[in-house]
């Protein structure tokens, strides 16, 4: 994967050996994941251990793991996928699945 950029890695849907492959090639260059935990359109659900995977290799490179759970939000559970699947984003921005169609952003995080 010489010359690929963490950039790249958004066409690697649901693959954690590509992320990992990354964080090996450049985990210091690596200041945050973004992921939309489970696909609104046309993707679906996550692989099984995907997002398990990617909150162990964010925190083993004290990266910020961010859960985009915009249009998905509160459909998949009260508490969106982080209840669903019981892993921790760092930061979840939920925007208008939480309010009911306004336009406001909430943002919320753990504190890292």
């Amino acid at each position: 994967m010489p010359g690929r950029s963490p950039a790249d890695a958004h066409g690697a849907f649901n693959d954690l050996d590509a992320v990992r492959a990354l964080f090996r090639e450049r985990g210091r260059e690596i200041a945050a994941v973004i992921v939309e935990p489970v696909a609104a359109t046309w993707r679906g659900p996550p692989r099984p251990g995907f997002l398990e995977g990617l909150r162990e290799i964010t925190l083993a490179h004290e990266s910020v793991l961010i859960f985009d759970e915009v249009i998905t939000g509160f459909r998949v559970a009260y508490g969106g996928a982080q209840e669903l699947y019981g892993v921790r984003a760092d930061l979840t921005c939920s925007a208008r699945s939480s309010g009911a169609g306004f336009q406001w952003a909430p943002t919320a995080g753990r504190g890292v």
